[in-house]
C-alpha cells in the first residue's frame, strides 16, 4: 500500500481501556500468584457486557479452575455468567502449530478476544526465545486483540520487561506489570497495575485494587475489586 494514499481511520485504540487493544497483543505479566489470570477472566467477562466474544486457551490450570474463578466474579458484579460469550480450551502442546485450527475457530464463533495462559507455557520451552516470540506472532496471526499470561524473570530487578526481554515486550504493543501485597491467611489481596509499554500513545498511570475473595471452605464464591490509590497501599508506597 501507498501510504501517503491512506485515511487515517477514526477507531477507538482500546476494546477495553487501558488494558486491551483492538486486534492487538498486550501482556500481563508479573510473579506467580499475582492473579493475573483472575484478572484477564475479569476483563473477559467486562468484554462479554459489551458483546465481545473471548477465547481462553489455558496451558495451566483446568475448565472446573476457570468456571470456579468465573462464577465468582459474576457473583462479586452482581450478574448471571454471560452465556456463549466466554469459551474455554485446555491446551497442552505448542500454540503455533495449532494456528490454522484455532483460526477456525475464531471465525466460526466470532470471537474477538483471545487470551493465553500462560507465554511459556504455549511455547513449549520458555527457555527458548523462539519458541516464545512464535506464540506472540501467531497470536497476532489471528487478527483479534490478544491478551497474553507472562512471567517475570527470576529474581529480576528490571521489572519493566517480561520473561524473555526484548523477545516478548517489543512484539507487544502494550504490557502491565502486576503486583501484590498480602498479608498470611488474609482473604484481601493488594494488586497494583503498572503500564511499562504503549506504543500507541502515552503511558498510562498506575492502577491499584483490593481483591476480596469470599470463600466457604476451599470453594471460592465471590470475588471483588476496589479501586484504591497506590499511595494507600502500604507496601508499594514511595
Amino acid at each position: 500500500n501507498d501510504l501517503a494514499s491512506m485515511e487515517p481511520r477514526d477507531r477507538p485504540r482500546f476494546l477495553l481501556e487501558p488494558f486491551v487493544l483492538v486486534n492487538d497483543i498486550g501482556i500481563i505479566y508479573g510473579d506467580g500468584a499475582t492473579a493475573k489470570s483472575l484478572t484477564v477472566l475479569k476483563w473477559c467477562v467486562l468484554l462479554a457486557l459489551q458483546g465481545v466474544k473471548s477465547l481462553y486457551l489455558d496451558w495451566e490450570d483446568d475448565a472446573e479452575t476457570h468456571y470456579e474463578r468465573l462464577a465468582a466474579i459474576c457473583n462479586g458484579l452482581d450478574i448471571t455468567i454471560p452465556e456463549d460469550m466466554i469459551f474455554y480450551q485446555r491446551r497442552s502442546s505448542q500454540f503455533g502449530p495449532t494456528l490454522r485450527e484455532t483460526r477456525r475457530f475464531v471465525a466460526e464463533n466470532g470471537i474477538g478476544h483471545l487470551a493465553i495462559d500462560s507465554v511459556g507455557m504455549a511455547a513449549g520451552d520458555p527457555m527458548d526465545h523462539a519458541m516464545v516470540l512464535d506464540v506472540v506472532r501467531t497470536a497476532r496471526a489471528l487478527a483479534v486483540a490478544a491478551t497474553l499470561v507472562h512471567h517475570l524473570p527470576k529474581d529480576a530487578k528490571d521489572k519493566s520487561k517480561p520473561f524473555g526481554s526484548v523477545y516478548a515486550s517489543n512484539e507487544a504493543r502494550l504490557t502491565w506489570l502486576a503486583e501484590k501485597a498480602q498479608e498470611e491467611e488474609s482473604d484481601e489481596l493488594a494488586v497494583v497495575l503498572t503500564n511499562h509499554k504503549f506504543s500507541r500513545g502515552r503511558l498510562r498511570g498506575k492502577r491499584a485494587y483490593k481483591i476480596q475473595f469470599l470463600n466457604v471452605d476451599d470453594l471460592l464464591l465471590s470475588v471483588t475489586w476496589e479501586d484504591t490509590d497506590v499511595s494507600q497501599i502500604a507496601a508499594f508506597r514511595g
